[in-house]
């Protein structure tokens, strides 16, 4: 358990970082634009709501790796179908059930939209219990 709370932390706190330097890149950036550096900080947090569609990115990461080390990579896939949903879904006319396949499908899409909390506590419910699943799935393998 020791070892799955060291890297549950770094997961966490290091996507929180990631995803608040990214926000805060995005709301300088707007700020230069146009001038107006008070909206930069609500840019900031607004990014960091898309945490629980990371945190289920990294669900299905430690699922595959827990499986099989072998599988691990395929993570990757995760990644590259939520961004090709997110960029592809409208012009290819994809079906809503291929689109809800994406976690960020059912957050916020901030700032143009308000932020959803009840969104954000179902994709994280849904990367706990897919990262609850990868943790027993390892510890099955490799000490069972």
């Amino acid at each position: 358990t020791r070892w799955l709370g060291g890297h549950l932390t770094v997961t966490v706190v290091g996507s929180l970082v990631v995803l608040g330097l990214g926000g805060a890149g995005l709301g300088a950036g707007y700020a230069l634009v146009t001038g107006d550096g008070a909206r930069a900080w609500r840019l900031t947090w607004q990014t960091v709501t898309w945490l629980p569609a990371v945190l289920a990115l990294a669900a299905l990461a430690l699922l595959l790796y827990g499986v099989s080390t072998r599988l691990a990579s395929y993570g990757w896939l995760g990644l590259g179908y939520c961004a090709a949903v997110l960029l592809l879904a409208d012009p290819l006319r994809l079906p809503e059930w291929v689109r809800n396949l994406s976690p960020f499908e059912h957050l916020a899409l901030v700032p143009v939209a308000d932020v959803d909390p009840v969104g954000m506590l179902g994709v994280l419910a849904v990367a706990t219990l897919v990262g609850a699943t990868g943790w027993l799935a390892f510890t099955r393998r490799d000490f069972g």
